[in-house]
């Protein structure tokens, strides 16, 4: 072992494990005695042959003792490039996940999000604010029963705010949205209206939060009304129709939660993947987006189904209400 010209290796090493077992080899070799040196520092002699074969076989090449990936050369059980790019395919013309995509091709969903990570189309996850859990979760039985309401906040085009309306069936998860250049009440009665006549069922309730654009009721620090509101156009169309205009408690936006998860959805699945340059690009491009939720998109909170079958299921039992 030429240990000048390894010791000469190391000068220019820094790496602390090869350091430390090259001095491991140097000592024991040293030594005389290799069993009785790696008795005393409780080493099995193995180790020391292993890395003394490696840097051997090496040329003496000090890097050899650095570690080595111990991935196989081959993996018969991988799954075969042909469904790979099937997942692909399909989650980057859908944005399905990985429940959607394996009950769509037959596949354990913990295969498919191994495929998805490997590929590096998982986004990483934020971390969240946590939030005080809401204790009752249901399943509204009839389309219409409750429609719940919200605003999210468009990514803006040249400078400007644009905000989309969203309203979501709690039981069928079908959706009708609009964008608008503000989110003032004219944009709200234009919104509700257009609500009341593209829908299929009967509304029966409508709930929001406590924004501006849906009520004047004003609450206090204490989560109280401080003063005697004036009718907001929403509740008056609310009356003319018979609909009940119901708002969620004050600081518990989980209650809307269904219409907060779709607009994550839109988030995901549509801005961080569409590009336009002016309103009216925005708003075909978004269109297009929403038939393919209401028609194509399969929902795994009823039954890997599109809102659009699922609705039509429901709308064909005798218990749904129809216009």
């Amino acid at each position: 072992m030429n240990i000048k010209l390894i010791d000469k290796q190391l000068k220019y090493n820094r790496n602390e494990r090869i350091r430390k077992r090259w001095w491991f080899l140097k000592s024991a070799r040293l030594s005389g005695n290799v069993s009785g040196y790696c008795r005393r520092e409780g080493v099995k002699r193995s180790y020391y042959h292993f890395w003394f074969k490696r840097l051997r076989d090496s040329g003496w090449d000090i890097s050899s003792l650095s570690e080595r990936s111990r991935r196989p050369k081959t993996s018969p059980n991988q799954t075969s490039r042909r469904v790979v790019e099937k997942i692909k395919r399909d989650r980057k013309k859908e944005g399905r996940g990985a429940l959607a995509i394996g009950a769509k091709l037959n596949l354990p969903a913990s295969t498919v999000g191994k495929v998805l990570k490997r590929e590096g189309l998982i986004l990483e996850k934020k971390v969240r604010k946590k939030r005080k859990k809401h204790p009752r979760r249901y399943e509204l039985e009839r389309p219409g029963e409750i429609v719940q309401v919200d605003v999210k906040y468009v990514p803006k085009i040249s400078g400007r705010q644009y905000y989309q309306f969203t309203a979501i069936d709690d039981c069928s998860r079908w959706r009708y949205c609009r964008i608008y250049r503000d989110k003032s009440v004219a944009s709200t009665k234009h919104f509700v209206m257009g609500l009341i006549e593209e829908t299929a069922f009967t509304i029966e309730c409508i709930q929001t939060d406590h924004g501006s654009e849906f009520t004047n009721t004003i609450f206090d620090s204490n989560c109280t009304v401080s003063e005697k509101a004036r009718e907001h156009v929403l509740d008056r169309i609310c009356k003319e129709r018979g609909i009940r205009h119901k708002l969620i408690p004050v600081g518990q936006c989980e209650v809307n939660g269904k219409v907060e998860r779709s607009h994550r959805t839109d988030e995901q699945e549509f801005y961080a993947r569409t590009k336009w340059r002016s309103y009216t690009e925005l708003g075909e491009k978004f269109n297009r987006w929403l038939r393919r939720y209401n028609e194509r998109r399969l929902h795994g909170g009823i039954g890997w189904k599109t809102p659009a079958q699922f609705l039509k299921e429901k709308m064909a039992q005798p218990t749904a209400q129809t216009v």
